[in-house]
């Protein structure tokens, strides 16, 4: 059983994506991806691009660069939820 919520962490390009996505594809769940991304230049664009183009219909992709309260707090109970963030600085 997955917990409800899980934070990953780490470096810009250090796989955090792809490692939530593989623990999804192999549980055969749904879940929700938390992305906190912002676009601020081409390659973010192009980085972002890749991630939304692999993820299918097992998420419901919310965006909150900032504010994150709203979004947790209106994720079903029963979905998991993934927050995939890099330390800002």
């Amino acid at each position: 059983m997955l917990s409800k919520g899980t934070f990953v962490l780490g470096g810009a390009a250090s796989g955090k994506s792809v490692w939530a996505e593989n623990v999804i594809l192999n549980n055969s769940i749904t879940a929700n991806y938390v992305a906190t991304s912002t676009i601020q230049d081409d390659e973010t664009f192009f980085r972002v691009k890749v991630h939304k183009d692999r993820r299918d219909a097992r998420w419901t992709t919310h965006e909150a660069a900032f504010d994150l309260a709203p979004i947790l707090e209106n994720i079903p109970p029963s979905r998991p939820f993934w927050l995939i963030a890099r330390p800002c600085g």
